[in-house]
């Protein structure tokens, strides 16, 4: 696709790995002749979305939020919540609300209105992801539900939760793209901001407080394009989506979109010759 002749800006939504090879492709076909662009959130691994829990937010909101925010579209999700943060004031508590939630969910058939979570998209992924939990165990994190293939035909994989997760281990680093988050505990709105900007990537975040003046703070802070507020996910179609970092380059959506698709030129006359 690069090699076509003629071809002005391809949009790449994939893994890091290949927008690598598709990008040094470009460059040995065009030099700087050409611009490549990354738009949106590389869909396929690694674009890390954190949401954080204070000690001071509505708890049934958050829980809710997180089972939503983890297991929509079978964790298909290119703003898919994986890894929540969790005041230890509050971490016991939200933990137990959240799996309790997590067990309810209704696996099947996703055209039928009582299913929560459909199956993955292929037998790739479906393999994918069940690897990845693998490598989880086998790093020293805990299941805490889940874990396992559900049912006896199709692609479904449980929900899955782990604990006992450090900042260090793959499944914190890197998104699986499938029904499996991580909780960790953290202490102070410092250290949280620290952990949470810990990646190289960014597409999304969100925080839970009733605290505005920390909401407005930490969203500050936050090293990511968009960042919800007692809330995850949905946004107006006039304001701009796409990630910082390996998360992205360019923005969807708002005034910022048309940027993707333009070419500044510049045209000098000296008026004094014509």
């Amino acid at each position: 696709m690069v090699q076509q002749q003629g071809m002005q800006l391809p949009l790449i939504c994939e893994s890091v790995k290949y927008l690598h090879r598709i990008h040094s492709n470009w460059k040995t076909c065009y030099g700087s002749r050409g611009k490549i662009q990354s738009e949106k959130g590389l869909s396929g691994t690694r674009r890390k979305i954190s949401k954080h829990r204070f000690d001071d937010c509505d708890m049934k909101s958050a829980v809710n939020a997180s089972v939503n925010g983890l297991l929509s579209n079978a964790g298909q999700v290119c703003a898919a919540g994986t890894r929540i943060f969790v005041q230890e004031g509050i971490h016991d508590e939200f933990v137990k609300a959240f799996l309790k939630q997590c067990k309810k969910i209704q696996l099947g058939d996703q055209f039928n209105k009582k299913t929560r979570q459909g199956p993955q998209v292929d037998k790739v992924q479906y393999n994918n992801i069940l690897n990845r939990i693998k490598e989880g165990r086998e790093s020293g994190a805990t299941v805490a539900i889940g874990g396992n293939p559900a049912g006896k035909s199709g692609y479904f994989i449980e929900p899955t939760v782990f604990t006992d997760v450090t900042d260090d281990m793959k499944i914190a680093q890197e998104e699986i793209f499938g029904p499996v988050g991580v909780v960790f505990k953290f202490k102070t709105e410092e250290e949280v901001i620290k952990r949470a900007n810990d990646t190289e990537y960014g597409l999304a975040s969100g925080v839970f407080t009733q605290n505005i003046n920390k909401a407005i703070r930490v969203s500050n802070a936050l090293e990511a394009g968009t960042v919800w507020v007692n809330r995850y996910g949905g946004s107006p179609v006039q304001c701009a989506f796409g990630g910082y970092k390996q998360s992205g380059i360019g923005r969807e959506c708002g005034e910022y979109a048309p940027e993707l698709y333009t070419e500044v030129k510049q045209v000098v006359v000296n008026i004094a010759k014509l």
